[in-house]
């Protein structure tokens, strides 16, 4: 089969200082279609890095430095948003390739997906809840404005797509309910499932600790608690920091590690506060903050830690998304310590993968802490048990099964095979678009 897809870059394989999880879901998602023997036209948008400000990047660029492993795949990075957000380039590329079907990878890179105009069927894989998480960004902002554009995006996926998949239950659920509402779960879709579950996940092979980045600063007594990645609108700072200190207190072995930092564009004021936090603490010289560094050394700092941290807010994004950086630790065998919230938290608690305390609970952040550091064969063993448990169940291979199976043969969505009309795709006679349209039929039918 020939799929076009659309995501986000930039991938793992790629050297940035920024990878983020629009990147490893969209590589999570293309790499089993390509070991499947598939041909595969990927067009990512690259998310900008600190790194690259300032760089004259062409505006659509072939990346053709791949592996011979890669050989079916075809990677056009589009550098620019806007050109990428209007859609034209995107299309141009489609028509050049005639695919079999669409796959859309991300909320934002399938809003423009849902844009080309296709004569095949298109999945469309919503890595986590964009409503969810324009609420939480205009709580940090301070202005709704973020729901309504969150909202087009949405809106313009799910009526469009013939089939979905998400990155946690929860948000299957939540799907349905905006599916029902717009009208899709009708007589003509009884029966046909609309929205499948593929978790986040991992490629499965083996890292090696290849150089030295912070032991020979901290040595080997220290107590070290890592933080993987960006910091949030969602990242609970006060409880981090307040629970961070508090366990530094009792203990001056602890050092918090973190790579990662501001997400430009979306979120720069949480690791700007947190930073402010730090400055003003007695334990400032125990809090080593690298921010964003290259990709190649960013799991030589799990191999170098005692304990990896995932720390959320009670939000909605929260129970209805999901964290990569669990699963990465996991997988090299570093224990983790979350809060109980997001839906791999809980596969973490019932499964005794790792250590987790309530949200907003700084007392029993730091008790987790020490109980880290006074169990130390118990965490080895819960790490190793950890380790088995992702690579039976959340590689990339296995979580992407459902997609993988729907490309050996891809169909239209019952409303939307009635509405393709003369080979293209029309908007269907009534458009249940919207409760708007059925209330003004009704009104209509009352005054005559």
């Amino acid at each position: 089969m020939k799929i076009f897809a659309v995501g986000a870059g930039p991938l793992p394989f790629e050297s940035s200082t920024t990878l983020y999880g629009l990147g490893y879901r969209t590589w999570h998602i293309v790499k089993p279609l390509l070991d499947d023997g598939h041909q595969v036209r990927l067009v990512a948008v690259r998310i900008p890095t600190a790194s690259e400000s300032g760089l004259n990047l062409p505006l659509v660029q072939e990346i053709r430095n791949l592996n011979d492993e890669f050989r079916n795949l075809r990677y056009f990075s589009i550098n620019e948003m806007e050109p990428f957000l209007d859609g034209e380039t995107v299309q141009k590329l489609y028509d050049e390739f005639r695919p079999d079907c669409i796959v859309g990878i991300n909320g934002l890179p399938a809003s423009v997906a849902a844009k080309i105009n296709r004569t095949v069927p298109f999945w469309a894989d919503l890595n986590g809840w964009l409503m969810a998480e324009a609420q939480s960004k205009s709580a940090r902002i301070g202005s709704n404005q973020p729901i309504d554009e969150f909202w087009q995006q949405e809106e313009r996926i799910i009526r469009t797509a013939d089939i979905f998949s998400t990155v946690s239950i929860p948000q299957k659920y939540a799907l349905l309910g905006e599916l029902a509402t717009i009208g899709r779960l009708s007589a003509i879709t009884t029966g046909y499932e609309f929205v499948y579950h593929i978790p986040n996940s991992f490629e499965p092979k083996e890292i090696q600790h290849n150089r030295i980045v912070i032991r020979n600063r901290l040595g080997q007594d220290a107590f070290v608690i890592l933080w993987s990645g960006g910091y949030n609108t969602w990242t609970d700072i006060d409880t981090l920091f307040n629970g961070i200190t508090r366990a530094m207190k009792r203990d001056g072995r602890i050092w918090f590690v973190s790579t990662g930092g501001a997400l430009p564009g979306h979120d720069e004021k949480t690791y700007i506060r947190f930073q402010e936090l730090i400055q003003h603490s007695e334990f400032t010289n125990r809090f080593l903050l690298r921010g964003w560094i290259p990709s190649e050394d960013v799991f030589n700092y799990y191999f170098e830690s005692d304990i990896g941290i995932n720390i959320d807010t009670f939000n909605y994004e929260t129970v209805f998304g999901a964290r990569n950086r669990l699963l990465h630790m996991m997988k090299l065998g570093l224990p983790v310590l979350t809060t109980l919230g997001t839906e791999i938290s809980y596969v973490i608690a019932e499964n005794r993968l790792g250590l987790t305390f309530e949200i907003g609970n700084a007392d029993q952040l730091a008790e987790q802490i020490h109980y880290a550091i006074s169990h130390p064969q118990e965490m080895k063993e819960i790490s190793q048990r950890a380790r088995q448990f992702v690579y039976s169940n959340y590689t990339c291979e296995k979580t992407a099964i459902p997609l993988r199976e729907w490309v050996k043969s891809p169909k239209f969505a019952p409303d939307n095979s009635a509405a393709m009309i003369g080979g293209k795709r029309q908007n269907p006679e009534f458009d249940a678009s919207s409760p708007i349209q059925i209330l003004k039929s009704f009104f209509k039918k009352v005054k005559s």
